[in-house]
């Protein structure tokens, strides 16, 4: 729980603001609710119908651009909530570009004497002051290191954090009032989503945050030809990013011959399957504009501040999915929601009749023409209004496969891209050993066992506990002897112990077998034993 702490003149501000916001969107005729049918937000007007000439969603995205930076970074976020929002609201949401007018020299000045010291030009030979780019959060300057280097400087905007922190307390206002008065709306948690966005956009404000992501991603990419701008550590600081300059042409402005720009988006493609799949995090916007093409006939990624994050178990998922969708595995799709704990109970049969009407015609079609967007946004969707609950940074990935879509088509209008991502999934799949797989399974399990431990130890404390208030409660309960009980427990742990070695012992003797250890004159003598050990740990285990 945040901790209250009263500012008369901060709260001013707050309640100036509030009426900002809501004027701006009346202003732009989105005075609208939110309904669940179908399971999935669709806006309605409350409104008589007036006399604007864009629809909803368009003036939403306006009413956000105009509200300045937080809602711009808001809307973004929003564009990868596919499983609440409908298909024209994530789209429109996707064309926000995080763009503003630059501050001046003056102020940006300001900003490296508190970060750098009143004395930071003698780490620089020159700055230009013209920036060659002006984000909602911060803005890009041209520069060399007085040990040569070309660099760029990307600056915090001034008094950005305040602005940030007075917006995120007007979203909790409003989140707060959704969830409070729409009973139907509480299904969407309204109040975490804007705590999820507040923590998400201050770790963007945090440029140290942002340069290890890029390092991150380098170590990733390092065998790829692909460039990632290295970081000048000693000049870089919490509000203040310095950056080896890429020399190039951003690929929103970039020309060049077909055959050279499908090969272009095709390496696009791979490298980002390769962060989705093989790392633990990826570039999450991975628009035009975030790469640029370099003379060598190889590209560069920049700005690392919106990033996801994915596990072992998710990657994989990610993977499996993709096969399953390419292979028409709906049955599946459907246990591995289920392994993953996305969802408890489901229509099986009317969700695999449903996900079979949207995928068969995207395969019986030509792969060239299949949206890859479109494809993981519906898929979400669907999933969404039978129960699967996704997690966050899945969503996230989502936006990225539809960005990269939209990037290479831009590109290369043939590309089979849902066909790349299946034959890396299948790449990577086929990679995986058995060896690998089955010392996969073994580390899950042990972890299922720790599970199983921790949980019983649990249930054990719990009955003692309640014994304990029932007889304070004057409640008659038969309680057996502290020797029994003793015993009892000293039992139920030698068993569990029992059968995990019994478990171990079986795995080894897999193990010996497969990787032919401990074979004698063609008999695999070492996978006996261990197989007969587990057998008789096993009985003993019974009998404990």
């Amino acid at each position: 729980m945040r901790a209250f702490r009263f500012n008369p003149v901060l709260r001013y501000k707050e309640a100036v603001r509030f009426r900002q916001v809501v004027n701006t969107f009346l202003a732009h005729g989105v005075g609208t609710f939110l309904d669940t049918r179908s399971s999935f937000l669709r806006l309605k007007r409350l409104f008589k119908k007036d006399a604007h000439a864009y629809p909803a969603h368009v003036r939403f995205r306006m009413a956000l651009e105009s509200l300045g930076p937080t809602f711009i970074k808001l809307g973004q976020i929003l564009s990868t909530r596919a499983d609440i929002l409908p298909e024209e609201w994530v789209k429109e949401l996707m064309k926000l570009r995080d763009e503003l007018p630059p501050n001046s020299w003056d102020e940006i000045e300001e900003v490296l004497i508190s970060e750098l010291g009143r004395d930071y030009e003698r780490l620089f030979s020159y700055i230009e002051p013209v920036p060659i780019g002006s984000a909602s959060m911060a803005q890009v300057h041209r520069a060399r290191l007085k040990t040569g280097e070309r660099v760029v400087i990307k600056v915090l905007r001034p008094h950005i954090e305040e602005t940030v922190e007075i917006d995120i307390a007007v979203l909790r206002r409003i989140a707060a009032f959704i969830h409070r008065h729409f009973e139907e709306f509480r299904i969407y948690d309204f109040p975490s989503l804007v705590e999820e966005f507040a923590f998400t956009i201050k770790r963007e404000m945090d440029f140290r945050i942002e340069a290890a992501n890029s390092e991150r991603i380098a170590k990733i990419l390092a065998d790829e030809g692909v460039k990632i701008p290295g970081v000048f550590w000693d000049y870089t600081t919490r509000r203040v990013l310095v950056l080896e300059e890429v020399e190039g042409v951003k690929l929103e402005k970039w020309q060049g011959e077909r055959e050279e720009a499908c090969r272009l988006a095709e390496k696009l493609v791979y490298v980002l399957l390769k962060q989705i799949i093989e790392g633990d995090i990826f570039h999450a916007d991975p628009h035009p504009a975030n790469v640029i093409v370099t003379s060598c006939g190889s590209f560069a990624f920049v700005d690392f501040g919106m990033v996801g994050f994915l596990d072992r178990k998710m990657r994989q998922f990610v993977g499996k999915i993709f096969l399953y969708i390419v292979n028409r595995d709906y049955d599946a799709i459907v246990s591995e929601y289920k392994r993953m704990n996305l969802v408890e109970r489901m229509d099986e049969r009317r969700f695999k009749l449903e996900l079979m009407g949207l995928v068969e015609p995207y395969l019986v079609s030509r792969l060239s023409r299949i949206d890859l967007g479109d494809v993981v946004r519906r898929v979400i969707e669907i999933s969404s209004r039978y129960g699967v609950k996704f997690p966050s940074e899945f969503l996230m990935l989502a936006r990225a496969l539809l960005v990269m879509d939209g990037t290479v088509r831009g590109l290369c209008g043939d590309i089979n891209v849902l066909e790349l991502v299946a034959d890396y999934a299948r790449d990577v799949e086929s990679k995986r050993g058995r060896m690998e797989v089955l010392a996969e399974e073994l580390r899950e399990f042990q972890a299922d066992i720790k599970r199983v431990r921790e949980d019983l130890k649990v249930i054990l404390f719990s009955g003692a506990e309640l014994a304990l208030k029932a007889k304070d409660e004057g409640i008659r309960v038969k309680v057996m002897q502290d020797e029994i009980r003793e015993k009892e427990m000293r039992s139920l742990g030698n068993r569990l112990v029992a059968s995990t070695v019994s478990v171990g012992f079986f795995l080894g003797s897999i193990f010996a077998y497969g990787l032919k250890v401990g074979w004698f004159k063609g008999f695999p003598v070492l996978s006996l034993a261990l197989l007969v050990a587990a057998l008789f740990t096993f009985l003993l285990s019974l009998k404990l």
